[in-house]
Order: C-alpha cells, then sequence, then structure tokens
C-alpha cells in the first residue's frame, strides 16, 4: 500500500507539472523526463534515464501529433458546418440564406471549431472497453514480460492522472452552446476516426521501445 501511495502522488505531482508547463510552454513537459533522465544516468541506472529519454521524445512527438490531427479536425470541422449551412439555407428565400450565412460568420468568430473539436477529441479519447484492452496490452509489451502487473498499474495511474487533468483544462473551452455544434463536431469526429490509427502507431512505438529496453536489463 505504501508503494501505491508513493507512486500514485509521484505520477500526480509529475502529472500536474508536466500539463502545467504545457499550458504555459507547449512541449515543455519533456524537460520534466529528460530531467528525470539526467538524475538516473547521474546514479548509474541506464535503463531508468533511457526509459525517461523515451517518455520524453514520446511527449514531444504526441505534442505534434495532436497538433497536426487538431488541425486537420478543425479543418474538417469548418466544411461540415459550410456544408450544413448551405444545405440549410438552399430551400429558404434570400434572406434565409443572409441570416443563416450570418450566424455562421459569428459562431465561427465565437470559437465554434475550437470547442467542436475538443469535444470531439474528449469523445474519441473516452475510454472504453476496447481502448481499456488496448492500454493493457501496450502496457504489457512496454514491461518487456518483466513486472507487468507493476507496469500496467503505472500506466494506468498516470493516464488517468492526465487524461483528469486534462479534462479540467479544457472544460471551460467546451461549455460554450453553438447552433451549428452538430454538424461541427461531425465532421470533427469522422476526421478523427481517420487519423486514430497514427494515435496507436505512435503509443505501440513507444510502448515497444520500452518493453526493448526493460528486457536488456533483465
Amino acid at each position: 500500500m505504501d508503494y501505491v501511495a508513493y507512486e500514485g502522488a509521484k505520477l500526480l505531482v509529475t502529472s500536474g507539472l508536466k500539463m502545467g508547463l504545457n499550458a504555459l510552454l507547449p512541449g515543455s513537459s519533456s524537460l520534466i523526463e529528460f530531467g528525470l533522465a539526467a538524475g538516473c544516468f547521474c546514479k548509474g541506472d541506464v535503463s531508468g534515464g533511457a526509459l525517461y529519454i523515451v517518455s520524453g521524445i514520446g511527449d514531444l512527438y504526441t505534442l505534434g501529433l495532436m497538433g497536426g490531427i487538431k488541425q486537420a479536425m478543425g479543418t474538417r470541422a469548418k466544411e461540415s458546418v459550410i456544408q450544413f449551412a448551405r444545405e440549410s439555407a438552399r430551400s429558404g428565400s434570400k434572406e434565409v440564406s443572409k441570416k443563416v450565412g450570418q450566424q455562421v460568420g459569428k459562431e465561427l468568430a465565437k470559437g465554434l471549431i475550437p470547442s467542436a473539436v475538443e469535444q470531439a477529441w474528449s469523445k474519441g479519447t473516452k475510454m472504453t472497453l476496447e481502448k481499456a484492452i488496448e492500454r493493457t496490452g501496450l502496457s504489457v509489451i512496454s514491461s518487456g514480460g518483466h513486472q507487468i502487473g507493476k507496469t500496467i498499474c503505472e500506466d494506468w495511474l498516470e493516464n488517468l492522472f492526465q487524461k483528469g487533468i486534462t479534462e479540467v483544462f479544457k472544460r471551460k473551452s467546451m461549455e460554450t452552446a453553438f447552433h451549428f455544434s452538430k454538424a461541427a463536431q461531425q465532421g470533427a469526429m469522422a476526421e478523427f476516426a481517420k487519423q486514430s490509427s497514427k494515435i496507436f502507431l505512435k503509443d505501440a512505438t513507444i510502448a515497444s521501445m520500452k518493453g526493448s529496453i526493460r528486457r536488456d536489463d533483465w
């Protein structure tokens, strides 16, 4: 119990610091991982340092990947809204078309697309049974076949803490209601489904690298 409490507190603090740093300067959370890696190398813990290096590189790559996917989701969401607006205005008069166009312009200016992207991302990354099995499988790979239970526990704690903290940070940006929100979210979700394989490939690559390091250490 003492070990679980210690690891839980450590992961909570680390996750909080990483999210805080990322909010101030995107990508800076990797500095924590590289700092921990330096500490391990100084103590002669080569495998521990290598694991933190992989985590740091993973954080940097994840940030770039998320940015690219969300940008594509935003583009698709905007296209979906415009298409929906055109179809809505097509059956009405010129006055109706004008009002629809004005409404779209107002909502886009107020942040319709970023809000829709964040909501779609939250839904797309929500933990389901399938994702839970996938997450556990990646943890087994990451363990390198050693201390599997410990690795699964640590990975789950880190994932849950980071997910919870992210939701707190994003909550306010998702509160505004928009008339064209459904159309925007549908477009964003369609693009997320198209891009989601990249996220799995990234996670699988990092898990394989960590598993290789842990296997070599035994």
